[in-house]
């Protein structure tokens, strides 16, 4: 992606979200777009402006979380998939509650968490993931 198409999407994001601040999927878009662009501190600042709007949103928080594991440490990554998880058990929520678990080195907790994600969706792949990451680390 071209700097300026980057530039250009992100001018129509703001635009859009001071038209709709209360628009969480605004937010996320703007995120993500500023994470593939390699902007990641930017990308969390975006969050964080959306967690002032919607404190107890999980997906922003499952959000926050991920970027937290490499900006702020897995204390910070923990402590949104933790609050993601008292709001939501959306299997993606599990998700960044197993991950951050996996960056403290609570591998046992990553592997129950993984677990109850096998059980309620047997086929996702993410989740397989996890459990196969969290099994390793146990041996």
């Amino acid at each position: 992606m071209r700097t300026a198409d980057i530039e250009s999407a992100s001018a129509e994001l703001d635009l859009a979200l001071r038209e709709t601040p209360g628009s969480v999927q605004l937010y996320l878009i703007k995120a993500k777009l500023l994470e593939a662009a390699g902007e990641v501190s930017a990308a969390a600042a975006v969050l964080d402006a959306g967690l002032e709007v919607a404190p107890a949103n999980a997906v922003l928080r499952a959000a926050a979380s991920h970027l937290a594991i490499t900006l702020d440490g897995p204390e910070q990554a923990a402590f949104h998939a933790d609050a993601a998880a008292r709001v939501s058990s959306d299997l993606a929520v599990l998700a960044a509650v197993c991950t951050a678990r996996l960056s403290l080195g609570k591998t046992a907790e990553a592997s129950e968490t993984a677990s109850s994600m096998l059980t309620r969706a047997p086929h996702d792949q993410m989740a397989w993931a996890l459990q196969t990451t969290a099994g390793r680390l146990l041996e």
